[in-house]
């Protein structure tokens, strides 16, 4: 082939040049392959251009093709330009995205809540977010609309526009993973653009290196107008790295809505949702037989935690405190048995880590306090670092409580770190054999430093024992699945002393 474009796989050929070239080259080609016994089907293939000029040309050599309307060409599955097929393509994924989301609601919510991030929504879109213009495509709205009604469907959450867009942002950035289409198609757009850069020389080899073509110049703004950046500089033109592009769009989604919380729960809740590993129960695999699988009212509590949802109706409470539909009263109600068992269960997923380490441990041990007879929630039995055991005290202080909301409201992890140093002060006076450390794990899921450094401790001495380097990772997300579960007790337990309070005489 003398043709400028000439690209084949097997016996896909895609040519393209000049008409009077492109027809010199497919007789040639008709006439090669004669010679093998080759005969090239004519109505399996089609023209492509801009005028109808090129068509006549062809025509004139004795060549006629089916002709395809550069709007509805598309090429490897892609449209080349916005038109028609573009937004055919959109309105075909929408219809694949309500039929599944019919058998979504079969399911139960954790189940839909992990496929529908980590393989539904956006994913499937994604090829074509990084091959066609999609960013300006206004259907590509009213796909954003339809993921929308189906999380709201499958969580039972009432979804406002404030939330679903927190919820379409990435987990690390406050939101569940469901990853809006609009917010996403300029930075894979640009990311791939990007990519191609060195490929197209080679493709066209007559042409100059890869610059900004229209398109990649109106992604660009539309970029711009998402991550609120002038210029590229941070980032680079030639950047291949589609999470780079979309890191400041959604930081700057993100800021929006931090300086737009109407109070200070809603500011301290937005800082919670973006600190690390606040989102870890929602990357762990669903799995009942290990004890990662919520139950639906769990799954519904614990995003509409995250996203500051309605939960309840709002009432008195056997305490006499008001409980608002929020339903933050009964994370720390004193009135209430599911502090008890959140913290309970948090103990008891760290002696078992403890055990996966190979290392012995108790619960609440006697004799470390002779003096005073308090007693840790647990210790180990045989020595943890420089021959001396561990012993640790859990703490779940609430980041939304009255007493807190001030330093929480503030920065993220500032009431873990507190109550860290609250226990190490409590507990200062333990035996010279035995090490102190504090676990405070906000409601939230925020990590205190001490804690956090512990736990990741354990995860490396199990991965020792186990081989698996991603130990550390599935113990963070059991602790983050537990503490969910003892938040969705305490709200529930807030609501069924509602309920007794309303039958009795």
């Amino acid at each position: 082939m003398t043709t400028e474009l000439a690209m084949a796989y097997l016996d896909d050929l895609s040519i393209g040049d000049e008409a009077s070239r492109v027809a010199e080259n497919l007789l040639a080609l008709e006439e090669k392959a004669a010679d093998l016994g080759m005969v090239l089907n004519r109505n399996k293939c089609e023209v492509i251009s801009h005028t109808t000029a090129a068509v006549a040309k062809l025509e004139s050599y004795g060549i006629t093709l089916p002709v395809t309307e550069m709007d509805t060409c598309c090429m490897l599955g892609s449209p080349i330009e916005p038109g028609q097929r573009l937004r055919e393509i959109i309105t075909e994924k929408k219809a694949d995205l309500q039929l599944m989301a019919s058998r979504l609601k079969y399911m139960p919510a954790h189940d839909g809540l992990y496929l529908l991030s980590k393989a539904i929504s956006s994913n499937r879109l994604l090829y074509l977010l990084r091959t066609a213009p999609y960013y300006c495509v206004p259907e590509l709205a009213t796909y954003d609309a339809e993921l929308r009604e189906i999380t709201a469907a499958l969580l039972n959450i009432n979804m406002t526009e404030s939330r679903w867009d927190q919820a379409s942002l990435p987990v690390r950035w406050g939101g569940i993973g469901i990853r809006g289409a609009a917010l996403l198609a300029p930075s894979a757009f640009l990311a791939s653009a990007a990519g191609a850069s060195e490929l197209i020389p080679q493709i066209l080899p007559g042409h100059t290196p890869f610059k900004l073509d229209d398109y990649s110049r109106k992604a660009v703004e539309a970029w711009k107008t998402r991550a609120g950046e002038d210029t590229l500089t941070s980032k680079g033109v030639g950047q291949q790295r589609q999470g780079l592009w979309d890191e400041p769009c959604c930081k700057k989604s993100w800021e929006n809505l931090l300086s737009s919380a109407p109070d200070d729960a809603n500011r301290a809740r937005l800082l919670a949702a973006a600190a690390e590993h606040s989102g870890d129960w929602m990357n762990a695999v669903p799995i009942t037989a290990i004890g990662l699988k919520l139950v639906d009212d769990a799954v519904r509590i614990a995003v509409g935690l995250r996203l500051g949802a309605s939960l309840t109706l709002p009432h008195a409470c056997r305490c006499a405190a008001e409980v608002l539909a929020d339903g933050h009263h009964g994370l720390s109600c004193r009135r209430g048995n599911g502090m008890h068992a959140r913290h309970d269960m948090v103990n008891e997923v760290l002696r078992r880590a403890l055990a996966s380490a190979a290392i012995p441990s108790v619960r609440e041990p006697k004799g470390l306090f002779p003096v005073d007879g308090k007693r840790l929630d647990g210790a180990s039995t045989v020595p943890w670092s420089r021959g001396k055991c561990v012993g640790w005290d859990v703490t779940c202080p609430d980041t939304f409580a009255s007493s807190h909301i001030g330093l929480s409201s503030v920065q993220a992890g500032a009431l873990a770190k507190q109550a860290e140093s609250k226990k190490t002060d409590k507990y200062r006076d333990i035996a010279p054999t035995t090490l102190f450390v504090p676990v405070a794990l906000e409601t939230t899921g925020v990590w205190g430093p001490e804690g956090l450094r512990f736990v990741r401790d354990i995860g490396r001495k199990i991965a020792i024992t186990s081989k698996d380097k991603r130990s550390t990772t599935f113990l963070l997300q059991r602790l983050s699945i537990t503490l969910q579960r003892g938040n969705a007790t305490c709200v529930q337990a807030a609501n069924q002393r509602a309920s007794l309070s309303e039958e009795s005489p």
